[in-house]
């Protein structure tokens, strides 16, 4: 489930029913006339208010540029999760099944891969490439098996981020959104809070 920050529409994807959008609070659903994804694992949105939609899972992912009327295929992998650059909806961010991480630098249109240093290219099932709000350069992700790996440098390389980590399959990461300088990892045998940065101020 996801909910545009532009328009306060919620989107719902299904295993089997595809993508579904309701425009009343979720009151009601509509099926949408999006791709037609055996399994939906990712619904994002640019935020910019101009109808930009991504929807990931098996078949792809696939981008809309009209609120979701339509929409055209731009990466064939398994994608777990899209990320948009907070700082630059034109960086967009992708984990896959398998394939690693994908990156686009003109808003979703291409993607190519960017996995140098990663230990594995299997992303966690809820992998997720976690941007900082504040430099969009700094960038986590989490994989299955491996840990969480970090970049520095735009995804251009990632190393190892796995200090104190128990178990190196992750399956969940966010950023704190009240202090982008804290991370959290979710594993099989807990949570886990890490300091990526000093406090500002």
């Amino acid at each position: 489930v996801a909910v545009d920050p532009a328009t306060g529409a919620v989107w719902a994807g299904t295993r089997g029913e595809g993508l579904w959008k309701s425009e009343d609070d979720g009151e009601s659903f509509e099926r949408s006339a999006g791709p037609a994804l055996p399994q939906v694992r990712t619904i994002a949105f640019d935020g910019t208010g101009t109808g930009r939609v991504f929807v990931g899972g098996n078949a792809g992912l696939f981008r809309s540029l009209d609120g979701g009327a339509t929409f055209a295929k731009v990466a064939a992998p398994n994608t777990i999760s899209v990320s948009v650059d907070p700082g630059n909806p034109d960086v967009v961010w992708a984990a896959t099944q398998a394939a690693g991480v994908l990156k686009s630098v003109d808003g979703g249109a291409t993607f190519v891969p960017k996995n140098a240093g990663l230990a594995s290219l299997r992303m966690s099932r809820a992998g997720v490439v976690e941007v900082d709000p504040v430099d969009g350069s700094r960038l986590w992700v989490s994989t299955e098996g491996a840990g969480v790996f970090a970049s520095e440098d735009a995804g251009e390389r990632w190393s190892a981020y796995n200090d104190g980590l128990a178990d190196l399959t992750v399956l969940g990461l966010t950023i704190d959104p009240t202090d982008p300088g804290v991370l959290y990892a979710a594993g099989p045998r807990g949570v886990w809070r890490v300091r990526t940065r000093e406090p500002c101020g």
